[in-house]
């Protein structure tokens, strides 16, 4: 060690691990799979995010050591705070400032694991980042994995990128001549140099090799460099999962004379260890050109210098003596017209907030109340804002277009703060789709719609979009994700699926809820648009810190698969009227979007129960409304289809009877909690019931055939009186068990409550704000 350094390792008053041999387990401790190395100086804005994206990596073997460079802040007392609530993290201290490779070959001095894992004190891992590069390691027999890099603006007023292209990754093992080649200077590509390397601490061992601790930049470069000299294998993973923040105070891309000139120091030293006669002629080469591009580098640095101290004649004497560094005086140049090129107008600097903030993930198309999820999602949102959440929707896939080019926002929408959404512009209340091809599939849609109107069969000419809820995100989706938040206190994902998206919003201090809407691995395999088995679908759930169940026994399961993670019970909320609607004899009522289970469902209706029911009484009537509309065709006698209704409350005042004759699907029936609220006599199928049958009994009629269907139909059609019985009956329900406060109090407790979380995994889960609510959703009270 060192002998201006003192190490300081919190370990219980254990033995320091420094006096060790860095590569063997201490024995009152089995030794990690992986250390994690963190140099920290004046790191509080960010040490916290660090320190959570490392210990909520999926490798749970491990160790997190960090190493304070003799910190002015308040970062050593935030990482033992932190340390408190995760025995996995040790705090190391220098005697002084002497630089981030100083500080990790302290660390490296009693890391016990089996890899070695860099990490900046102001930088974010994705949580399966470890797994990812451990996996391909030991897949290819490499000594060193990297990968790629999102890097990001922490004022969010640049859009993310990827530190290297597809192209500059390459598909075997990295060459040491390429490796050089590539951190020189003034070239166009990424500098691999910037990678943040896993190392094999065997190879580490038998190499002998530490970071250069002369060198305050470059010294991952370097020491990449001479493992690679000494035979090392070193492989690259395309995943996008080492996030690089760049800030006011990052000095990796901050160049000058005093720390150029360490770089020609260490190139000298590396030069002088081996004869260059005895390495291949292309190291030889690249190592000059480097060296070559390092010298003119500060010869620039020292032009610019006396550009500023207005010094001409010098300047003069300079660019003419070397007018090749003259001519880099338009790098700079070029460096500020690509960034303002670059720049996104639609992005606004991070301002730091007081108040709460969500973001809310989407791949729905949200534009309204249309169907019974979007209600879902835009009543916790209402509810959300009206306790003072500012909300940011964000929409990472042009995939929620899905045919149609054009949307239309409701009033609705102005529950949120912001609307972004990839591959779009917007225009007032429109939103456009950039893809010309969303606009020639949503033209082939409507041509053959108009051909199956007249008749005339041929190759289907709408080609129909994926379920865009479940489509895999890709590394555009990603970027944007992680372009768009502006510090959010909460993040909410839409659906399961888009669970993957979390680590992108790049505040991994901050707790996250997953709407679960249904259960897929409920529903009727042979005719769910998406299969999922429970194990799947618990794996995908639980990569949110927290789960939003419609329904209680869903909830109830979610607990079961999920023993460690709370799980709220949110079921869909109503604002109840005023009294009871028993609405017009003769007269029903569906209401659906153009889903399976609702397609589904009236279909059956329509073939098995309504005829007899026309039988009966010939001037019965009912009415279709939503957008499952479009699934049905053919003159059908005594049914008018209203399609897409903006307000739906006239037709529910008309109706006498709501039918909800459902036989697919999971989860909380948006419409039959609608229905409630709307104090109407109600035909439900078990599975419209499903979760609250116990609690709906006596004030919604069950029917599970189509004779069930004509007999409660027949006893309800011309009695009015029965209808108003069943209203009030289901109005009190409402009332009691399905108000905004009843339904979404628990999330809102959750959110509070967690504030800047660091996660379940770095410490005790948070209470479960859940069970109050499941208490008053599965059972009536005395009363009832």
């Amino acid at each position: 060690m060192s002998a201006n350094l003192l190490a300081i390792p919190m370990m219980d008053g254990k033995a320091p691990a420094s006096a060790l041999h860095p590569h063997e387990a201490p024995e009152w401790s089995p030794r990690p799979r992986v250390s994690i190395v963190m140099a920290n100086y004046n790191g509080a804005p960010f040490i916290l995010d660090a320190l959570a994206s490392a210990s909520r990596q999926t490798i749970r073997d491990l160790e997190i050591i960090v190493v304070d460079d003799g910190s002015t802040d308040n970062s050593v007392e935030l990482v033992t705070q932190y340390a408190a609530g995760d025995p996995r993290v040790a705090l190391l201290h220098t005697l002084g400032n002497g630089g981030p490779a100083a500080a990790r070959n302290l660390a490296l001095d009693v890391a016990r694991g089996c890899w070695i894992a860099v990490l900046d004190s102001d930088d974010i891992m994705h949580p399966s980042r470890l797994e990812i590069l451990l996996d391909s390691a030991e897949a290819t027999g490499a000594d060193i994995v990297a990968d790629n890099q999102i890097v990001f603006d922490d004022a969010r007023l640049m859009p993310s990128h990827p530190l290297l292209t597809r192209r500059q990754i390459p598909g075997g093992p990295v060459l040491v001549a390429d490796y050089i080649n590539s951190n020189t200077f003034f070239s166009r590509g990424a500098p691999l140099g910037y990678l943040k390397p896993v190392f094999s601490s065997v190879f580490l061992a038998q190499a002998g090799c530490r970071y250069d601790p002369g060198l305050r930049i470059a010294e991952d470069y370097d020491l990449v460099l001479r493992l690679l000299l000494a035979g090392a294998h070193f492989r690259i993973s395309p995943h996008l999962t080492y996030f690089y923040r760049r800030h006011h105070h990052s000095v990796s891309h901050r160049l000058s004379i005093c720390t150029l000139q360490p770089m020609l120091d260490a190139d000298d030293r590396l030069r002088a260890a081996q004869p260059a006669e005895t390495r291949p002629p292309e190291i030889r080469a690249a190592l000059d050109r480097r060296r070559s591009t390092i010298r003119r580098a500060i010869d620039f640095e020292g032009l610019v210098a006396t550009l500023k101290e207005r010094r001409w004649i010098s300047a003069t004497l300079l660019c003419l003596s070397r007018p090749g560094v003259a001519a880099l005086l338009v790098i700079p140049l070029q460096d500020r017209l690509r960034r303002v090129l670059r720049r996104d107008s639609r992005m606004q600097p991070v301002v730091p907030i007081s108040g709460r903030r969500a973001a809310l993930l989407s791949r729905q198309r949200i534009v309204g109340a249309t169907n019974g999820s979007s209600a879902y999602l835009l009543g916790i949102c209402t509810y959300l804002r009206r306790n003072g959440y500012e909300i940011d929707l964000i929409s990472p896939s042009p995939a929620m277009f899905g045919r149609w080019p054009v949307l239309r926002l409701d009033p609705v929408m102005d529950v949120f703060s912001s609307i972004r959404i990839r591959g779009s512009w917007r225009v007032g209340r429109l939103i456009v789709a950039r893809d010309p091809r969303i606009a020639l599939r949503a033209a082939g849609a409507i041509a053959d719609r108009l051909l199956r109107r007249l008749r005339i069969e041929i190759t289907p000419l709408g080609q129909k979009a994926p379920h865009a809820i479940a489509v895999p995100l890709t590394d555009a989706d990603r970027l944007f994700i992680s372009s768009t938040p502006r510090d959010a206190t909460l993040i909410i994902t839409d659906y399961a699926f888009l669970n993957e998206a979390i680590p992108f919003v790049l505040q991994p201090c901050v707790p996250s809820v997953v709407v679960m809407h249904d259960f897929f691995s409920d529903q009727d395999t042979r005719r769910a648009v998406i299969h999922l088995d429970p194990q799947t679908e618990a794996m995908l759930l639980a990569k949110a810190d927290a789960v939003l169940a419609i329904q209680s026994e869903e909830a109830d399961k979610i607990r079961r698969l999920l023993p460690g993670t709370p799980v709220i019970l949110a079921p869909m909320a109503v604002q109840p009227v005023a009294a009871p609607r028993p609405g017009e004899s003769g007269s029903l009522l569906f209401v659906g979007s153009n889903t399976l289970p609702n397609l589904d469902g009236i279909r059956w209706f329509l073939d098995e129960a309504w005829p007899a029911i026309l039988q009966q009484f010939p001037l019965a009537r009912l009415r279709i409304a939503g957008s499952c509309c479009g699934g049905l065709s053919g003159a059908m006698p005594g049914v008018t289809l209203l399609g897409r209704v903006d307000d739906l409350d006239a037709a529910y005042r008309e109706a006498g009877i709501v039918i909800s004759p459902l036989r697919l699907g999971s989860g909380l029936k948006i419409k039959l909690i609608e229905a409630l609220g709307h104090g109407k006599a109600i035909i439900a199928t078990g599975t419209t019931l499903q979760g609250v049958g116990d609690l709906v009994s006596g004030a919604v009629i069950q029917a599970d055939t189509a004779e069930a269907f004509v007999a409660a139909a027949a006893g309800l059609l011309l009695n009015q009186a029965a209808r108003a019985s069943l209203g009030e009956a289901a109005l009190e329900i409402a009332q009691r068990y399905f108000s905004p406060e009843t339904c979404y109090r628990g999330l809102l407790d959750f959110a509070d409550s967690t504030g800047r979380w660091v996660g379940r995994h770095a410490s005790p889960p948070p209470p479960d704000p859940g069970d109050q609510t499941k208490a008053k959703i599965k059972s009536k009270d005395a009363a009832s």
